[in-house]
């Protein structure tokens, strides 16, 4: 982490779509977020989308691509942009073939959070993306 936060980045948003990247450790834990989040605050991301439990590799490849597509075609913020990728998989009636349907039940979809400045509309150019290769 300590590479991370010496780090100088350029990032409007970083998207760190691992198992419990935002998650603070254990229950007694007084941090909001980890050590590896913060470390993207102190390298100077402007926003992090992160995770705060374990997640399914296939539906958080689905969210996250959702989300990124609707923030380079629809114009949103981060913010908004994964509140609707959210939605759309609660939502799901059918239309898309790629989603199973049990993708509506929130362990798929409510692990991801958005923080940081993250109502701004941003632009594509400036995003650090890391996602499953699955």
């Amino acid at each position: 982490m300590s590479e991370i936060e010496h780090m100088t980045l350029n990032a409007d948003l970083v998207v760190l779509s691992a198992c419990d990247s935002g998650g603070a450790g254990s229950v007694e834990s007084q941090e909001a977020l980890s050590g590896l989040a913060r470390a993207f605050f102190y390298a100077n991301a402007r926003g992090l989308v992160v995770s705060a439990w374990a997640v399914n590799d296939q539906s958080t490849k689905h969210l996250i691509l959702q989300m990124m597509t609707i923030i380079g075609k629809e114009n949103k913020s981060p913010a908004k942009a994964l509140r609707d990728a959210q939605l759309h998989m609660i939502n799901n009636n059918g239309d898309n073939k790629d989603l199973l349907p049990n993708y509506i039940h929130p362990y798929y979809w409510a692990p991801f959070i958005a923080t940081g400045n993250v109502t701004q509309v941003i632009s594509m150019t400036n995003i650090a993306l890391d996602t499953p290769d699955t």
